[in-house]
């Protein structure tokens, strides 16, 4: 619970109860900050409301204090399918950005290709957005085997970031495209190509499109060796994986509530052509999973495709 307001008579108060975890201190651009969760509930337990306007009541020098709070809230949905706008919602200054679920992988075909790696899940946002009460969304699926991954939207089609295309046979599946939010922009990456003889490696996933940039391109396999994974869009996007190895997750956001960390995820590495080895997915969130290998007398597995996301941020009215 919040601290009452006679438990912050003086600043040697407040770092107390920093240590206790109900504020946290942040690195801002004037120094040491004040990072708080629920700022209206702040608010009320350390000033009184007089003539229509808060007035300080125990805490020193309140003016540099609200100078120097972090206000600003990142909320993260990877489930469900509606959100409720906050009471402390600005409309003037927020943002809302989502990436689509990602392309499965290919399986491998004995003794003719590697399978090819499935496309990564578009990137999209818009900005202060105006809207109240329960919002309808949808978190963008990852591809089944061979199969599309899903389109993430928000508000029905206010802002939607299309799903990559799951890879057929030998050939990778296009990046995420098309959808809407003029606010930002970045395909995702396309997922590589299987190679073709009796022994062959799968082709690497794409990348999803990250805040920055467009998804990373998944590589071809050679011969036996599996095609590289495209990495995460730019900025804190996830690295792609080698052969047979994961993608790694994005780490361009972080949610207030828990620290939890999130981006734009890069492809899975295919498959080797020795074992074969199967397709591997991409990384959290959007990465393209990658195509499984073949031998003479089998073809591996594909991978499935990975999840969207969709990411609120936004200053406190």
């Amino acid at each position: 619970m919040p601290p009452a307001s006679n438990q912050l008579a003086n600043w040697n108060d407040i770092i107390a109860e920093v240590a206790a975890g109900r504020m946290q201190w942040v690195s801002g651009a004037h120094g040491a900050s004040l990072q708080i969760p629920n700022w209206l509930q702040f608010k009320t337990d350390v000033k009184v409301r007089t003539a229509g306007a808060y007035v300080d009541t125990r805490v020193p020098n309140y003016s540099q204090l609200l100078a120097e709070v972090i206000m600003t809230k990142v909320i993260f949905l990877t489930s469900g399918t509606s959100w409720t706008v906050p009471g402390d919602w600005n409309a003037a200054n927020n943002s809302i950005e989502a990436i689509g679920g990602s392309g499965g992988g290919a399986n491998g075909t004995a003794n003719a290709n590697g399978g090819g790696g499935g496309g990564g899940g578009e990137y999209r946002k818009i900005t202060n957005f105006s809207g109240s009460g329960a919002i309808a969304y949808a978190i963008g699926a990852g591809g089944a085997i061979a199969g599309n991954g899903g389109q993430t939207s928000f508000n029905t089609s206010s802002l939607i970031a299309k799903g990559g295309t799951g890879a057929s046979g030998a050939g990778g599946g296009a990046g995420g495209t098309g959808g809407t939010g003029a606010g930002g922009n970045f395909n995702g990456g396309a997922g590589g190509s299987g190679a073709a003889g009796s022994a062959c490696g799968g082709g690497g996933g794409g990348g999803a499109g990250g805040t920055t940039a467009v998804g990373g391109v998944g590589s071809n396999a050679v011969t036996t060796t599996g095609g590289a994974g495209g990495a995460g869009g730019a900025t804190s996007g996830g690295a792609g994986g080698p052969q047979g190895g994961s993608g790694s997750p994005g780490t361009v956001w972080t949610q207030t509530s828990d620290s939890a960390t999130a981006g734009a995820g890069g492809g899975g590495g295919g498959g080797n052509g020795f074992l074969p080895q199967s397709g591997i997915g991409g990384g959290n969130y959007g990465g393209g999973a990658s195509g499984g290998g073949c031998t003479a007398g089998s073809g591996a597995s594909g991978a499935t495709g990975k999840q969207g996301i969709i990411v609120i941020t936004y200053t406190t009215a």
